[in-house]
């Protein structure tokens, strides 16, 4: 059991057991609300659930894998981003009655963070020090270099489209400020 929580620590990972209180039966990684009514939440087993009562009711959606989802960003009511294990990267353009897998030209570092500012313009970040940006809804990504292939990017927060903040697990806070063209960092 040490080793198991020392790996799943070492990958950024924190293992809790639930409850039996809790809402549902699946731990939950990332949530993301577009508004007061509008949030989307996701997890283990490609979990997407969805409130559009302000948390009142949630209801699952399907998101078409059952790889793990860590991240979701919310860019409105009818558009959503989610990220998670294998390179996994889904987006919603309706409400989340479908979800898509987005090609992203077979990259397979699990992803831990989206951040959207708009239908267009998102950063993916993950293991292996990975930064994915689009510009076109998601149709193309590059990868941006966050000067390390160690460690994990685990958060990324979006001003605009020029305009971001990251953090990996070793104490590394990186931002852009030309749309990724370039990240500097600093700390750890």
């Amino acid at each position: 059991m040490v080793f198991i929580v020392a790996f799943a620590l070492s990958l950024g990972l924190l293992i809790v057991p639930c409850s039996e209180s809790a809402d549902f039966n699946t731990s939950l990684n990332g949530v993301s609300a577009f508004d007061a009514n509008t949030a989307w939440a996701v997890g283990m087993s490609g979990t997407i659930i969805k409130t559009t009562d302000g948390g009142t009711t949630w209801r699952t959606q399907s998101s078409g894998t059952n790889l793990t989802l860590t991240g979701v960003s919310a860019v409105n009511a009818s558009v959503a981003w989610a990220v998670g294990g294998s390179g996994t990267i889904l987006k919603t353009t309706d409400g989340g009655n479908t979800w898509s897998g987005v090609p992203h030209a077979g990259f397979t570092n699990t992803l831990y963070g989206i951040d959207a500012v708009d239908v267009n313009n998102a950063w993916a970040v993950g293991e292996k020090g990975s930064i994915l940006h689009t510009t076109n809804g998601g149709d193309n990504w590059t990868s941006q270099d966050s000067h390390t292939t160690t460690g994990i990017v685990t958060a990324v927060s979006a001003v605009n489209s020029s305009y971001a903040w990251a953090v990996r697990n070793c104490g590394t806070i990186l931002h852009t400020s030309n749309g990724g063209s370039y990240w500097l960092s600093s700390g750890g």
